[in-house]
């Protein structure tokens, strides 16, 4: 037989409910973080794979054009050097010269630069027109330069349009003691890798920037900051990081990581209670340590719905209100909780 007093149960009562409400609250948390972080996990190894697969196929495919416009390069200046060109004709001299220059995609043109950086041959005209371009970096480079490697310029503007932007491939032409004769130049037009960046299906929110190895940005996709191509950002934070790594993938802070969605169905609970609980769920999340090192706290916006159940009520209905609620708390500026009740709601809606 219970000897207790009815008002020292009721304690009790009250007691065991708060103790099993705290402990569906820490069960919630539990949950929700055991959610989130896995969902993160597995985003990020996602995400890996996916930066992985694509950084190797633009590495492929970049290495294959460079290596086949270093190609024709190097057959045009052997055969620039040939002794018996001069006894041909300038036609035949002019196709031979430039034979496989329809080889290279988005070639805008082979050169051959003299020694004072004026163009002698053109694989665009037969007759060149005597352009002065000893003004240019990859002139510059290799006239100062006694290495017979190849050089790659940064990007350059070559009309008006916006896209009217290439860079350049080019090798010095030396005599066999060594002295400076000229240049030859390969102009390829950034469309390519535009084309490249596009065939690779990605996110909509996805962007590729493609940089030389001293931090110059030559291109970027899809293009924001055209004007910025040609300059330097190897003293950005994200950049030097990436040039301080020998290798692998690394994750940097960005203004938004993604959205995680969750429900929680609470029986016998009015408003006020089901803002307490969601605002004990809030402050849980945003005390929470950062998931990366040196990264930003995970914060959450919750939205509550309340009514009295009905005959003909479905769980569809009643999570369609409270997601509107959610989204509420999203565009007053997250981290915080919107509370809509029924009668709130009917209000609203009269």
């Amino acid at each position: 037989m219970n000897t207790r007093p009815a008002s020292e149960q009721h304690i009790v009562s009250q007691r065991l409910l708060m103790t099993f409400a705290s402990l569906s609250i820490m069960a919630i948390l539990s949950i929700v973080g055991f959610f989130i972080h896995h969902d993160y996990i597995d985003d990020k190894k996602q995400a890996t794979r996916s930066a992985s697969n694509i950084v190797q196929l633009v590495d492929r495919n970049i290495s294959e054009v460079m290596r086949l416009y270093d190609d024709v390069l190097n057959g045009m200046i052997k055969t620039w050097q040939s002794a018996p060109l001069n006894s041909l004709s300038e036609d035949i001299q002019h196709q031979l010269l430039f034979s496989r220059a329809q080889d290279a995609p988005s070639d805008d043109g082979f050169f051959i630069l003299n020694a004072h950086g004026v163009v002698v041959a053109d694989s665009r005209t037969a007759i060149a027109s005597p352009a002065d371009l000893s003004d240019q970096a990859y002139f510059t480079a290799h006239r100062h330069g006694s290495r017979d490697a190849l050089f790659i310029s940064p990007p350059f503007k070559t009309g008006p349009d916006v896209d009217d932007w290439n860079i350049a491939f080019s090798r010095r032409i030396s005599a066999p003691d060594g002295t400076f004769l000229g240049v030859g130049v390969a102009q390829m037009r950034l469309e390519y890798f535009y084309e490249l960046f596009q065939s690779l299906e990605l996110s909509p929110d996805d962007t590729i920037n493609l940089m030389s190895s001293d931090g110059t940005l030559i291109t970027q996709y899809p293009v924001t900051i055209r004007p910025l191509f040609g300059t330097y950002v190897g003293c950005l934070p994200g950049i030097q990081r990436l040039f301080d790594e020998t290798d692998g993938s690394f994750i940097a802070t960005s203004h938004i990581y993604g959205v995680e969605e969750f429900a929680v169905l609470l029986v016998d609970t009015d408003t006020r209670g089901a803002r307490q609980i969601a605002e004990g769920i809030r402050k849980a999340v945003e005390g929470m340590a950062p998931i990366t090192d040196g990264g930003t706290s995970v914060t959450i916006s919750l939205g509550t719905y309340t009514r009295q159940v009905r005959t003909g009520d479905t769980l569809q209905e009643l999570v369609r209100k409270a997601d509107a609620a959610l989204y509420e708390a999203k565009h007053s500026g997250r981290n915080r909780v919107v509370s809509v009740s029924e009668q709130q709601h009917e209000q609203n809606v009269a």
